[in-house]
């Protein structure tokens, strides 16, 4: 949805729980009577406080209405809604009786005269709202209330109680589309502290380096290579949201495939540098004649070299790092570039984040080889963690 039109949607932060057709009463009411909305005027005017304008409307909405039952939530939640949004034309639910929508002028359209049936007259239709935003509101409602009916499913499976619901519970952020958006948002905060990574082969290998944020602190003696982005696509099927693994917590999982697709991005960055060295891998004497090392190469080459310590990453050279000189390399990152925005496309939805970083090498720290005889190994797999 653009973010324009998601930006005029109405949600009045209110403690009220009025009865949608009361709330409707009150609302016809308040448009016949101007003593009602002399109220508002007053209120504006003087500055009232929400409670002081939903005192003065539950003492005189009694004459207008049929039936006095909820009508402290019906005079609070109007007070919010005025104090809150003040004179702007807002679209209401007919079935919540609540504000939705803000409506400009640009929303309004006249249609074309049509002609009336069984005569040569034209008849002019009534002001409508456009039809491309009537059908995006259609959409929008549609998606609020599914959304709503899976958090109630969903709740009930975790006994969540009404007060988790509304303070989004972690586990039940991933159901709906205003918990993805939440959930991104709070996974954008942590995106600086989520490298050097804690554990691993991604710590082993940033054990080897340094991560710095300003490019003062590192020696003159390093190469510098371009700078380059690092971005991470997490990808994540919402089709079926009452299908979801409730015990698994979503923000960890997206924090850590973001993490590591990260660290592959610098490694490659890294196993790209140069040109490698072709060779086949049962002529490489590097394999047994150097001390422990650390690789990192494609993941059939990872097959290949077993009982060493391998960094699998597709698309990479073979690089052997020589761990025995470290720190072999610094990494500088800086905290401005860490950005991160979600999407959602049919059934998928997507949370991309990135971050630019720049490599300074000592080259006499790795050795690129071409391996030319790796056997494939017949596996397809993801390493995430």
């Amino acid at each position: 949805m653009p973010s324009d039109q998601l930006s005029r949607i109405i949600d009045v932060n209110s403690l009220a729980k009025p009865i949608p057709q009361s709330l409707l009463a009150a609302r016809t009411a308040i448009q016949s009577s101007p003593k009602l909305q002399d109220i508002f005027k007053k209120a504006k005017a003087e500055k009232w406080t929400p409670d002081a304008l939903a005192d003065a409307l539950f003492v005189n909405l009694p004459e207008y209405l049929e039936s006095s039952e909820n009508l402290w939530d019906i005079s609070l939640y109007l007070a919010d809604e005025y104090l809150q949004y003040g004179d702007k034309v807002l679209l209401v639910s007919t079935e919540t009786g609540r504000a939705i929508w803000q409506i400009t002028e640009d929303d309004i359209y006249i249609p074309e005269p049509v002609r009336r049936e069984g005569s040569d007259t034209l008849a002019q239709p009534l002001p409508r709202l456009r039809p491309d935003l009537e059908g995006f509101l259609i959409n929008w409602q549609f998606i609020e209330s599914r959304d709503q009916q899976i958090l109630q499913t969903l709740a009930k499976r975790l006994s969540s109680s009404a007060i988790q619901v509304r303070e989004n519970d972690k586990r039940l952020l991933r159901a709906t589309r205003k918990g993805r958006k939440h959930l991104a948002e709070v996974v954008e905060e942590e995106l600086p502290i989520l490298l050097p990574p804690k554990a691993g082969i991604a710590k082993e290998f940033f054990d080897l380096c340094v991560l710095e944020t300003s490019l003062k602190d590192i020696p003159k003696d390093f190469r510098s290579l371009p700078p380059e982005k690092a971005i991470a696509n997490v990808v994540t099927q919402v089709g079926d949201a009452l299908s979801f693994n409730l015990r698994q917590d979503p923000f960890t999982t997206i924090k850590h495939q973001i993490m590591y697709q990260w660290v592959r991005c610098i490694a490659r960055t890294l196993a790209n540098y140069k040109e490698p060295e072709s060779c086949k891998i049962n002529e490489a004497s590097v394999l047994d004649t150097l001390p422990p090392s650390f690789w990192i190469s494609t993941p059939n080459t990872a097959m290949a070299l077993r009982g060493k310590r391998v960094l699998p990453v597709i698309d990479a050279s073979t690089v052997l790092l020589h761990t025995w000189l470290a720190p072999l390399f610094y990494i500088w990152i800086p905290l401005e570039s860490y950005k991160c925005h979600s999407r959602e496309l049919l059934n998928r939805w997507e949370i991309i984040a990135e971050c630019e970083f720049t490599l300074h090498i000592k080259p006499e720290a790795f050795s690129l080889y071409q391996f030319t005889d790796v056997p494939l190994s017949g596996l397809s797999i993801e390493l995430v963690a």
